[in-house]
């Protein structure tokens, strides 16, 4: 083992573009057949006599590919390596990786969750990538689970500096490691929205695997008690903010979401709670209809006044009949629970907007599909008002 066999994992680093798995072979002729405990005693020799600002570049290059052509050994490797002074430079070279602070090596990864109002929507959309990502990252993903191994407090360390989130958020949507719930308090608290989602995410995964996959039952009614407890229990350490904010996204995500949370509803500050509802896609008449959730626990006018908003704009911008036709009757038995006031408003209001309509016989003769696209409009009003 010398430079040139770093030289040739620096390069590899560099290529690799798919499933690190896919190299395995090349690193195999690299470090040739020898078992993996001859393999790191060669390698602390090898950094022995090197300069200590190259150790831990070094210790990432060896350890990650030693990890993808022996992944089935992991656990023996941990147990070999965990007194080794390469291991704490192992953890300074990925904390320099996820840094992005190496000019030859890194990793890279590309999601689109910033881009989505309720982050952890996007969270749950990307759930559906784990694979592609776990292949693209299996060398660092190999690493994070040694490092777990042996000391779990570096390992969540390590990944609060993951800037990309990409390795942050694989352990947060699969079930690769099961941590302690009391391990994701500083990362529901982080100033980072994809951390605090991403940790919340990993929160809520066996509830809503318990109330959606299994059927009814004491034995079942039971383990979500208990779990419903752990849960209550940790997001009480969050900070009131950042609780609300996770609430808010939770329940308009999903259908089915802890009783607590509406106490947390009632009792949140008004201008938290509007600020967190104002930033969901509200294009969507499904996530329109969400806001029923806080118009029933709270006499607040305001949360009334952005469900008749809502339902304005998406008339105006995005009605289909066919989604209206699904929800119209939630719609309606929204609408009969408002204030008279905010209802009467609403109906003035829609109906100003029916008047300026292209449905006449003249629309139909000069601009067609503006007139078939306004006159679906004028059948959803019409059901409104009626």
């Amino acid at each position: 083992m010398d430079i040139k066999t770093f030289k040739e994992l620096s390069d590899l680093f560099q290529e690799v573009d798919s499933s690190w798995f896919l190299y395995q072979e090349q690193i195999v002729n690299i470090y040739g057949e020898d078992d993996y405990k001859v393999l790191i005693d060669e390698f602390e020799e090898f950094i022995n006599n090197r300069d200590s600002k190259d150790k831990p570049k070094l210790s990432l290059l060896f350890y990650s590919t030693l990890l993808v052509i022996q992944e089935d050994k992991l656990n023996k490797i941990a147990d070999y390596c965990k007194d080794n002074e390469s291991l704490r430079y192992l953890k300074i070279g990925l904390n320099i990786l996820l840094k992005g602070k190496y000019s030859d090596i890194k990793y890279e990864i590309k999601m689109d969750i910033n881009n989505y109002q309720n982050i952890l929507e996007g969270i749950d959309f990307l759930s559906g990538y784990t694979g592609e990502i776990g292949h693209k990252l299996s060398h660092i993903i190999l690493v994070f689970q040694l490092i777990y191994k042996i000391d779990k407090e570096s390992f969540f360390e390590c990944l609060k500096k993951d800037n990309q989130n990409g390795i942050f958020l694989y352990f947060m949507i699969s079930p690769e490691l099961e941590f302690e719930y009391q391990n994701l308090i500083s990362l529901l608290n982080s100033k980072d929205a994809i951390k605090r989602n991403g940790a919340f995410n990993y929160l809520m995964h066996k509830f809503h695997y318990l109330v959606y996959d299994y059927n009814d039952g004491d034995e079942i009614d039971e383990e979500i008690s208990s779990e419903l407890i752990d849960i209550a229990k940790i997001t009480e350490s969050v900070e009131i903010d950042k609780r609300i904010e996770l609430i808010v996204n939770y329940i308009f995500l999903e259908n089915k979401f802890p009783d607590f949370f509406i106490n947390e509803i009632k009792n949140a500050d008004i201008d938290l709670l509007l600020k967190f509802i104002r930033k969901q896609n509200h294009n969507k008449l499904s996530n329109i209809i969400k806001l029923e959730v806080f118009i029933n626990h709270r006499e607040d006018i305001e949360i009334q006044k952005i469900f008749v908003d809502k339902m304005l704009e998406w008339v105006k911008k995005w009605a289909l009949e066919s989604t209206w036709s699904r929800y119209k009757k939630m719609i309606k038995g929204i609408l009969d629970d408002l204030e008279n006031d905010i209802r009467t408003k609403f109906r003035e209001d829609i109906k100003q907007l029916k008047t300026n309509l292209f449905i006449s016989k003249f629309d139909r003769q000069v601009r067609y599909s503006k007139f078939l696209d306004d006159n679906h409009k004028k059948e959803i009003i019409d059901d409104i008002l009626s």
